[in-house]
């Protein structure tokens, strides 16, 4: 049962108006929901940094189409990836972790040479907006993609 806002008699869920007042009922509020995208790996521009070399990188998603697909369920969608952690190990198990930005590698790039402290970090900060999982070889049939909202 809804009650009315302004005197708070009881009011029919699909009434426009309260009986007793005249004030208009208005329907409660949806709750928001996050925006859950889907993405393709070719949407996303890779690049990494030491410890991950960039033949390992080159290597590892060399075994990648682009077409794989994954869910990000956050705002802005990301538009690039930052591999922290790779092991290429094919056809054994394979992974690579890193994080989703919200700003292309040239961007990045830009903000890294702008930031005075001499680390990364602030600008990481700033521009991450999740992590991604890669997975691939050993019993896993198929390239496993997970991704996960990451505010830092």
């Amino acid at each position: 049962m809804a009650y009315c806002t302004a005197c708070g008699k009881p009011v029919e869920s699909t009434a426009n108006f309260c009986t007793n007042c005249g004030s208009p009922v208005h329907p409660p509020s949806a709750p928001s929901r996050p925006v859950i995208m889907n993405l393709t790996l070719r949407e996303i521009e890779p690049f990494n940094i030491p410890p991950v070399d960039n033949g390992q990188a080159a290597s590892f998603m060399a075994r990648l189409t682009g077409k794989e697909t994954f869910e990000f369920d956050g705002s802005p969608p990301p538009r690039s990836m930052l591999l922290y952690d790779l092991k290429c190990n094919m056809p054994k198990h394979s992974y690579a972790h890193g994080f989703l930005l919200s700003i292309s590698i040239d961007a990045f790039r830009r903000a890294c040479e702008a930031e005075r402290s001499g680390t990364i970090e602030p600008v990481l900060k700033k521009y991450v907006i999740g992590k991604i999982s890669i997975e691939m070889g050993g019993t896993l049939y198929s390239p496993q993609i997970g991704a996960t909202t990451l505010g830092l």
